[in-house]
């Protein structure tokens, strides 16, 4: 099913192998027009690219992005003799823009329903609605974290030209986006009733301040999600010219690769978009470069991994019990022997939901907070969460 709908790479138009290290990436992948049917479901991690110039925001001539970052990504060396990484080549652009966002959905099930992860290199965000919709034939609740320097929360989902996949993604029927966490957008850059919207709707918004004061902060969310969508635009001009909206501020490229082992090293992590690539604008590659470095640092972060889970092996964390009053009012934390991290434990107490408690990722700075005796803010958030929707 996947080859009817790609169209392999052509290496010798990117590397000469020949010239390069057995240790370079070029000789260390594998390629979907080398093997044998079915044989793709052998790898860990996929590439796709997705390239339809009608989504390109006028920027008709604009080329695929997905080779400029093949170019760079192949020249990288591999440190890893676990690495089992497949390059699926690109998603052959459908008769209309719907087309292509059906294969890509159909593409991204396949690799879902394989446990291959899959990283997506596109000129428009718009498909995270589709990442996020192959998730469907799994039947169970996710979590999205979507970064990107404004909200793209447009209200027009018949047109495949507006950004507006996060209204389809929170109207889609049926739901089962347990909770969606809009991460580093611009305070002057987005409309206030925007996140009122979302905050109302109990789901999670977090300032670029929030981060650029830790980024460590970004650990347990994406701790959390299952797919990422970002957004090269959250990242600043200065470091990844090949954008839309070029910005003064944003995310750094060093946060950048930070944010993808972050993703890469999260157990529950399936899937990988990065968004918003315009080559025409990157004359230089470094934006290339950098996208390509995010992929690396992405896979270092996947066979990083720790496997930790609290909640089946409860035995294995070092349990806190906080009291916050003299009432006996406690808060619950646990920690990882194996990975030193952190979780609080959120009590549910909406009958819809068949559960007692929900185990939330944080930083140690949240238990530090609940010795002081102050609630952390993402605690309160999930309990109100939990109190008032049926999600």
């Amino acid at each position: 099913m996947l080859t009817e709908l790609l169209q392999g790479v052509q290496l010798e138009n990117l590397v000469d192998t020949t010239e390069l290290s057995f240790n370079q990436w070029a000789n260390q992948i594998g390629y979907i027009q080398h093997l044998e049917e079915n044989e793709w479901k052998k790898y860990d991690i996929a590439l796709l690219g997705v390239y339809d110039y009608r989504l390109s925001r006028n920027i008709k001539s604009d080329i695929n992005g997905a080779d400029k970052v093949r170019k760079q990504l192949y020249q990288l060396f591999n440190w890893d003799n676990r690495l089992k990484f497949l390059d699926l080549g690109n998603i052959l652009p459908g008769h209309s823009v719907r087309d292509t966002f059906v294969a890509v959905e159909r593409v991204v099930r396949e690799l879902l329903l394989n446990n291959v992860i899959p990283i997506i290199i596109s000129n428009s965000q718009e498909l995270t609605y589709y990442q996020y919709q192959a998730y469907e034939v799994l039947e169970k609740d996710i979590t999205a974290a979507v970064f990107d320097e404004t909200i793209d929360f447009n209200y027009d989902p018949d047109d495949p030209y507006v950004q507006s996949y996060i209204y389809k993604m929170l109207a889609h029927r049926p739901h089962y986006l347990y909770n969606y966490l809009q991460l580093g957008y611009q305070h002057y850059l987005v409309n206030p009733d925007n996140v009122e919207t979302l905050v109302q709707m109990h789901n999670e918004c977090y300032r670029l301040a929030y981060f650029l004061t830790d980024i460590r902060r970004i650990e347990p969310m994406t701790r959390h999600a299952n797919m990422v969508s970002f957004d090269i635009s959250a990242i600043r001009y200065a470091d990844a010219p090949g954008q839309q909206q070029a910005s003064p501020n944003g995310f750094s490229g060093h946060d950048a690769c930070r944010i993808a082992r972050y993703a890469g090293i999260s157990d529950k992590m399936s899937s990988y978009g990065l968004y918003e690539y315009y080559p025409s604008k990157d004359p230089n590659g470094l934006t290339a470069q950098l996208l390509a470095q995010c992929i690396w640092h992405f896979a270092e972060g996947f066979y990083a991994r720790k496997f930790d889970d609290p909640e089946a092996f409860e035995q294995d964390y070092i349990r806190y019990n906080v009291t916050l009053n003299e009432n006996g009012e406690e808060l619950v934390f646990l920690k990882s022997r194996r990975s030193d991290r952190w979780w609080m434990k959120v009590p549910v107490v909406n009958d819809r939901l068949k559960k007692k408690y929900e185990l939330v990722p944080c930083l140690k700075e949240e238990y530090n907070a609940a010795c002081r005796r102050e609630i952390p803010d993402r605690w309160m958030q999930a309990y109100i969460k939990h109190s008032t929707t049926g999600v």
